[in-house]
């Protein structure tokens, strides 16, 4: 008797896939913004407010 292992590889990817998709469902995202970058500011600034502006882009993403 030959078993086929088809239908049994396709329901271990879809199971695989199912659970990527919930775990990735609960995975927390930060707010993006809004973050403030100025020729005058600072990186170790808060960068939310303008009084308060990041002096670099990289510095306004390391924020998030």
């Amino acid at each position: 008797m030959i078993i086929h292992s088809r239908p049994r590889q396709a329901i271990s990817v879809l199971a695989f896939a199912a659970l990527t998709l919930i775990v990735l469902s609960f995975t927390t995202t930060r707010a993006a913004g809004p973050w403030y970058v100025a020729p005058g500011g600072s990186d170790s600034y808060s960068c939310n407010t303008p009084a308060t502006p990041c002096a670099t882009i990289n510095g306004a993403l390391a924020k998030v």
